[in-house]
């Protein structure tokens, strides 16, 4: 889960920071004695990476206002006076910068987040953790195409009652924003994934309402497609359905509805390796599996085919 990745990360880079202050002087002794860890990161630089994500994403900030930024932080959550506050401003975004590699220079007193999948996480954990009414603060973000990953890890970081709400919240929308509300719950599942803490009606429910934007003519296609793909990774029943096969006009032969995908061409592979090649993994993979599997030779068609129960043309 990517969520439970990049907090990870957090936590390396701030044991990296922590290691870095005991080789150098003390950073302060404004911060208490406390180790510099993942929770004063998401505390002091959360909002800003949510700040940045909201005015453009990826986009460098100013060292002044940077520390500005963290000096006001640190005064209205900390209730410490605007001196201190300066202090520990330099001090964390030197340390941010030169000892945990959050933040890079790019250019001349200009800032930002090593990578933008940081900024995301961090904007995040700024819905999720610091503000008031959590759920309220991701659902208000949902319709923002800007801030759909955002979501998807805010969700993701969310307790599991929190969870359920708002991908309940989300599978319910109705109007103009459905397809594009309704694809980001099917997001949201898939991230949480199996065991995150999902009613399992739930997920059942998140793919229903997917298979139903699927056959909705008058939805976007570009949401259409990926809820298509979306299903392929979540388990499509499609697959499984006893109208898959239709007869061709004036002829005894059946065919496929659909094309053979990658997730039925993997499960053949599952069970016979040797039979199915090498080839088509390239094109597979998260987000593909709903997809018509490629780079099959005739013969691995053929015993593929014939491991269905079916033949070639």
């Amino acid at each position: 889960r990517r969520a439970e990745v990049y907090e990870l990360c957090l936590e390396a880079q701030a044991h990296t920071w922590n290691q870095r202050r005991g080789l150098d002087s003390p950073v302060s002794l404004f911060l208490a004695g406390k180790p510099l860890d993942k929770d004063t990161v998401i505390k002091y630089l959360a909002p800003l990476a949510l700040e940045r994500h909201d005015q453009e994403p990826g986009s460098l900030i100013e060292r002044a206002d940077l520390l500005r930024g963290v000096a006001l932080v640190f005064q209205e959550r900390d209730g410490r006076p605007r001196g201190q506050a300066d202090d520990f401003a330099r001090d964390l975004v030197g340390l941010a910068h030169s000892g945990a590699g959050i933040l890079e220079e790019r250019g001349q007193g200009q800032y930002r987040f090593l990578h933008l999948s940081f900024e995301e996480y961090l904007a995040a954990r700024a819905l999720t953790d610091l503000a008031d009414e959590p759920i309220d603060e991701v659902l208000k973000h949902a319709p923002s195409d800007r801030h759909r990953e955002v979501v998807r890890l805010a969700v993701a970081s969310l307790p599991q009652r929190a969870r359920n709400r708002v991908v309940e919240r989300l599978l319910a929308t109705e109007g103009a924003e459905r397809a594009r509300l309704v694809t980001l719950a099917g997001g949201c599942v898939l991230d949480i994934g199996q065991g995150g803490g999902l009613d399992g009606p739930l997920v059942g429910r998140a793919v229903a309402t997917l298979l139903a934007l699927l056959d909705d003519a008058g939805v976007e296609l570009r949401r259409r497609v990926e809820a298509g793909e979306l299903l392929g990774d979540l388990g499509d029943p499609r697959l499984d359905r006893d109208d898959r096969m239709v007869a061709i006009p004036g002829t005894k032969l059946l065919i496929d509805r659909f094309p053979v995908t990658n997730a039925e061409y993997r499960a053949f592979a599952e069970a016979r390796p040797r039979a199915a090649g090498e080839a088509w993994r390239e094109y597979d993979g998260p987000g593909r599996r709903n997809r018509p599997v490629v780079n099959v030779s005739w013969k691995e068609a053929e015993a593929f085919a014939k491991w269905a129960g079916k033949r070639l043309p």
